[in-house]
């Protein structure tokens, strides 16, 4: 893993904090209280000869692997992979007490997969906070070996295949679970602040300076538009990336342009952008071209290569303390970048990407025999 960039070493302590007073309402069993597994990363006091810890601690790696495909080839062995946070580390004494980021993963993923993340933010003075919840984490392995794993009706991607009424209650059941999931662990660190059994964290947490972020389902959703000609971009800020969201950034494109240009919008397989009500307006519409790219080669539209422009130069190493305050950030970059926009030319042949897959495939085929063949004529093992 990425060294951190920041002067602090790097320390992580695990807990399990159980909720005696509430249910948890996404659990297939009535009456089960809640339960999480909590990951705090934090500055620990420099020169200690302390063993860098686990990336996935031992007794989580078998049970954290996906059931197949890809993924779990490229995660096929988590001993192999080294972080640098130290286990229960002392914290570091400078300063008395320390900011508090609450760190949210992606829908069902879980949260050491931000691992990289989290030691960054800790090596430069903060106390990073994630944690796996039950039955809506796809794996929760907590310390006494018991596995708990996602349900399919917890599972908040499937949402957009739903009807509109469907989805939006889909989706508020799991962000209901998910806010007071926040509101616990809040809770829960305000308690380890007066008294921590174990001492570590007694009186260190600044409580009155307190972030929560989150990726995906986190965040805000950005619609955004890329002139390949250029290099200007048309975008907007939404809480929620349905179809109804999406209509409306169409409908100003519609309107920004002159009508007789014909419009290609080069788009991924996401569900919003192949709602009934969304074919319908296209169709009433014949000027935009639509063009869908393969499922996981989102790097082929050229407006992610801005999003790497914005991710760098805006929004990374940035500290924001609202949605609202993100936003404005957002959009500042937007209007300073039309100001003086570059197009992206691409510089790759088509040979050359060829060549990069053919090498790719041969190296995985060392690696397991049969992996890049189709499902449907793999090897028998």
């Amino acid at each position: 893993m990425p060294t951190p960039t920041g002067t602090f070493a790097v320390g992580r302590a695990l807990y399990d904090w159980a909720d005696d007073e509430t249910l948890d309402t996404l659990a297939p069993v009535p009456g089960t209280k809640r339960e999480l597994l909590v990951w705090i990363w934090y500055p620990s006091a420099a020169g200690q000869s302390v063993a860098m810890d686990d990336y996935l601690p031992a007794q989580m790696q078998a049970a954290a692997k996906p059931n197949g495909g890809l993924l779990r080839l490229l995660t096929r062995d988590l001993a192999k992979v080294h972080g640098h946070s130290s286990r229960d580390s002392d914290v570091s004494p400078q300063p008395r007490s320390y900011p508090l980021v609450i760190m949210r993963a992606g829908a069902s993923v879980e949260v050491w997969n931000y691992s990289t993340l989290a030691e960054d933010l800790a090596s430069h003075g903060y106390v990073v906070v994630g944690f796996d919840a039950p039955y809506r984490t796809y794996s929760v392995v907590f310390p006494d070996g018991r596995v708990m794993r996602r349900t399919p009706e917890n599972n908040p991607e499937l949402c957009e295949d739903q009807e509109q009424a469907q989805q939006a209650r889909c989706v508020n059941k799991v962000l209901t679970a998910w806010t007071a999931d926040i509101a616990f662990v809040l809770d829960q660190l305000e308690r380890l602040n007066v008294s921590d059994p174990t001492g570590k964290v007694t009186g260190r947490l600044d409580m009155t300076r307190v972030g929560v972020f989150g990726h995906s389902f986190g965040g805000a959703t950005l619609f955004a538009a890329l002139n390949v000609l250029d290099g200007k971009v048309i975008g907007e800020c939404h809480a929620r990336h349905r179809h109804q969201e999406w209509l409306r950034f169409l409908r100003r494109l519609d309107g920004e342009f002159p009508p007789q240009i014909e419009l290609h919008l080069v788009m991924d397989n996401y569900g919003t952008h192949k709602e009934p009500q969304v074919q319908a307006w296209l169709k009433k519409h014949p000027r935009f071209v639509s063009h869908f790219i393969p499922t996981s080669s989102s790097w082929l539209n050229l407006v992610e290569r801005w999003f790497r422009e914005l991710s760098d130069k805006a929004i990374k190493r940035a500290s924001f303390v609202s949605v609202p305050d993100l936003k404005q950030a957002i959009e500042e970059f937007m209007r300073s970048w039309n100001e003086n926009p570059k197009p992206f030319i691409w510089t790759a042949t088509v040979e050359g990407i060829i060549k990069k897959i053919e090498r790719a495939r041969v190296k995985m085929e060392q690696i397991k025999p049969g992996s890049t063949l189709p499902r449907g004529r793999k090897k028998k093992e």
